[in-house]
């Protein structure tokens, strides 16, 4: 089946399907924070362990990726933890 990648991946996340991919790719579309480390965000709930702080400069950098799929995920957690009244440098849920 002929498709864009970002359809490929959304039916091959909805069916539990691997993606593979080279670590090149995985390297290039990696995201850095001013630290230099790498932040990988899984369906696990990783995202809650950082603070709002980082999800909001996080949040940026995906939406400049136009990486819209994770941006909302950051931004729901970004609203449960404003829900909870956790503040800017608060520790994960």
């Amino acid at each position: 089946m002929d498709s864009r990648t970002s359809d490929a991946l959304a039916i091959a996340v909805r069916c539990g399907c691997p993606i593979y991919t080279y670590a090149t790719v995985l390297d290039d579309a990696a995201f850095y924070m001013e630290t230099g480390s790498k932040i990988f965000i899984d369906k696990k709930g990783e995202l809650s362990a950082f603070s709002l702080e980082e999800l909001e400069a996080l949040l940026a950098r995906v939406v400049a990726k136009e990486d819209y799929e994770s941006a909302v995920q950051i931004r729901n957690v970004i609203a449960a933890k404003q829900q909870s009244g956790e503040n800017q440098k608060g520790k994960g849920i």
